[in-house]
């Protein structure tokens, strides 16, 4: 059970959990039950010995915001945030790059799932205002994201959503926050049956400047593989067209020799007959002598 990461309540006693918990200033746990499931449990042995370990979080005192964080897309192009969750106060701001511990009322992180973010980088400043510089990205994809059963996030849409057999056309940017109700986007369809309390922060001044542009590998992927299809299509273009052309040759060939021999088939060249006279000297008299002359030296 204890390398499953299962607490074997068995091997405890009230006394035991008591002093563990009084071992730990601050609890976020509602009780002494909670604490114990939230636990991580570990053995060891030394051959004769087995020593049952029970390690729970020890957590700072000081509370943070936990906050979603999307880029909209605008002209083309969004900031390229590399952290989609956030724990943020007035003095620091976490990105959350791991799963962390979620509790009844609260979450617990790890210290290794964290990364602390300098004040004056692209993110912090954008909560908390100021002047800044940003890495974009360019993209042209429409977003449907379902950031909590009650709040889905919409970025460059253009369609209609229903909602109680009602429809209402949208473009651009939004954040949709449900309440016990069903709303259809897309032939999908969506339903809110409680509140998860998510709110949508206000507008914070900010002046931000383009530092680099990040490669969108989705965009590269789409434009190589809408590319290959087109070039697909064109091939199979030219192939139908080369063999239409040899085919319409082929016809038009035969056609030809068909027209050829049902004109020359049933004609006949006419006869020619050449009839020579020729004359005997001895029986022609002294006035035909001059022809029978030219009749020698013809050429026939």
């Amino acid at each position: 059970m204890a390398k499953a990461g299962v607490v074997n309540s068995n091997l405890l006693n009230k006394e035991e959990i008591n002093s563990l918990i009084s071992e730990i200033e601050f609890l976020p746990y509602s009780n002494v039950v909670k604490a114990i499931e939230y636990s991580e449990p570990s053995i060891y042995s030394n051959g004769t010995l087995l020593l049952y370990v029970l390690s729970m979080p020890k957590v700072d005192q000081t509370g943070f915001n936990h906050l979603i964080t999307r880029s909209v897309l605008k002209d083309g192009h969004r900031v390229d945030l590399k952290y989609r969750t956030i724990l943020m106060n007035k003095q620091l701001t976490y990105g959350i790059k791991n799963s962390c511990l979620h509790l009844a009322t609260a979450m617990v992180c790890k210290q290794e799932a964290l990364d602390l973010l300098a004040e004056e980088e692209c993110l912090p400043r954008l909560l908390k205002g100021g002047q800044t510089s940003c890495r974009y990205e360019i993209g042209m994809d429409t977003t449907i994201e379902v950031l909590k059963e009650d709040t889905i996030f919409l970025d460059n849409f253009n369609g209609s959503i229903w909602s109680g057999g009602i429809p209402k056309h949208l473009s651009g940017s939004y954040i949709l926050q449900m309440e016990n109700e069903t709303i259809t986007i897309n032939n999908q369809s969506y339903w809110s049956t409680s509140s998860s309390g998510v709110q949508v922060l206000p507008p914070v001044l900010s002046t931000i400047t383009n530092r680099s542009l990040a490669l969108n590998l989705n965009l590269v992927h789409e434009m190589t593989s809408g590319n290959i299809r087109l070039l697909g299509q064109l091939k199979d273009k030219t192939n139908w067209f080369a063999m239409s052309e040899a085919l319409g040759l082929v016809l038009l060939m035969v056609f030809v020799l068909l027209i050829w021999r049902k004109l020359t088939g049933g004609a006949k060249f006419p006869e020619v007959k050449l009839s020579i006279l020729h004359r005997n000297p001895r029986h022609s008299n002294e006035k035909d002598a001059p022809a029978n002359k030219d009749l020698r030296d013809a050429d026939f």
